[in-house]
């Protein structure tokens, strides 16, 4: 999977493979959580991106705009990450940011939600979706809907990861704060006080 995908972040691709496993396997409705679980990864990492981007380079309207979204005492739901994406992202500060290829995915070259219409904002993005077959407690019994829909996601998302592994080709993220110590993603082990089934 790094192979595919070398520019994106480990998270993701560690997803992405426990959902194309799950659904090759037969095991629909846990193929299903996992593409859930997905592109909620995704959408967090992007807003965040979007976000540092903003905080960075944004004027002070639009910093307080971002720093007003991320400290929202109610949480940041799907739909505010989302949002927080759009303010951050449609209307930048200026054209040559340094994620503008990025940017350029979801909106377009002309600000029109080109890749960020499979996020939300539509009926048939994922956050409505999402809602209609995890929130609330539904769980439908028809376990062929959730084979259907998973493959349906899984090949909206292969299209989505391909357009951004390009635009995020040559950028590093590498955190303000202090380094933390590097983890070895694959043969980090893991340090458990309950035995393993």
């Amino acid at each position: 999977m790094p192979d595919r995908f070398p520019n994106l972040p480990w998270p993701l691709l560690i997803r992405y493979g426990e959902a194309r496993d799950e659904q090759e396997r037969g095991h629909p409705v846990v193929a299903a959580w996992a593409t859930r679980d997905l592109w909620e990864i995704l959408i967090r990492f992007l807003g965040s991106v979007a976000a540092c981007e903003a905080m960075q380079h944004g004027g002070p309207e639009l910093v307080a705009d971002i720093q007003g979204r991320l400290t929202d005492p109610r949480g940041m739901s799907m739909g505010k990450w989302t949002a927080l994406i759009e303010a951050a992202w449609k209307k930048p500060a200026h054209p040559d940011l340094p994620f503008r290829e990025v940017r350029s995915t979801l909106f377009g070259r002309h600000n029109k939600p080109t890749g960020m219409k499979h996020l939300d904002g539509m009926e048939s993005s994922f956050v409505p979706w999402r809602n209609r077959r995890f929130g609330h407690g539904t769980l439908m019994r028809k376990h062929e809907t959730y084979r259907e829909e998973t493959a349906a996601w899984l090949a909206t998302i292969d299209a989505l990861f391909n357009r951004l592994n390009e635009a995020f080709a040559g950028t590093t993220l590498t955190p303000a704060a202090p380094p933390a110590p590097e983890l070895a993603w694959a043969d980090h082990p893991v340090e458990t006080d309950r035995p393993l089934p």
